[in-house]
């Protein structure tokens, strides 16, 4: 195929966003900010969750749906992206040298595949980095902190506001354990829980209660 495109659903499920589209070279007037709605044969892509083509495209009933000035279609394909069951996006080639073949759809959902597993990945990916941020804002409205210990990498993160719970100034030296920081009441409860999980390297979640202060303390989730 010498045109093709890749689209999302919209969040109201109406219309494609699309997020590459190359039209191989032929002349296309259509305004590509104007919306791309679910209908015609990408409406039969979505709907049946399954790849669909049509050879015979210009002289098809699908040729209805299209815009004045669109790039002209010799055959299409549309392979649909699904995640979890559920089409979120689709996939568009078109003009391909010949006719499109059941062995080119199985191509096609094969790749789309990969492009929807791609996509829940970057999804997720910006889910953790938004839910790394909702927890340093809360972090800071709550004056509280967190570490993260990886044994198999042998690395202690530790946020910045656990250095002010201490009343340790952030700019410290990276070159030392982080720990090495804190009151040897609170690296002593976690220097346990770290040879306990080094030596039955099980997973270890838990609750600690820590002295802040002579009168304050607090509780931190743990896992290792």
């Amino acid at each position: 195929a010498t045109a093709g495109y890749v689209a999302l659903l919209s969040i109201d499920g109406m219309e494609n966003e699309v997020l590459f589209l190359d039209a191989g070279g032929r002349p296309c007037k259509v305004n590509p900010e104007l919306p791309m709605p679910i209908r015609g044969l990408r409406e039969v892509a979505y709907s049946s969750k399954e790849t669909v083509y049509d050879n015979s495209f210009s002289s098809s009933k699908w040729m209805e749906f299209m815009p004045e000035g669109h790039v002209p279609l010799d055959n299409v394909l549309f392979a649909p992206l699904t995640v979890e069951g559920r089409v979120v996006g689709v996939m568009g080639l078109a003009n391909k040298a010949g006719d499109f073949t059941p062995e080119d759809a199985r191509l096609a959902t094969a790749f789309s595949n990969f492009a929807a597993i791609a996509l829940r990945n970057a999804r997720n990916l910006d889910r953790l980095k938004e839910s790394q941020r909702n927890l340093v804002r809360a972090q800071v409205q709550a004056g509280m902190g967190s570490f993260v210990l990886d044994l198999n990498e042998n690395r202690v993160e530790v946020s910045d506001g656990l250095f002010e719970v201490f009343d340790i100034l952030a700019e410290h030296d990276d070159s030392r354990n982080p720990l090495s920081f804190f009151p040897e009441s609170f690296t002593s409860k976690i220097q346990s829980l770290m040879d306990v999980a080094e030596e039955s390297r099980e997973p270890i979640e838990t609750e600690m209660v820590l002295p802040v202060s002579k009168t304050k303390e607090m509780t931190i989730r743990v896992q290792v």
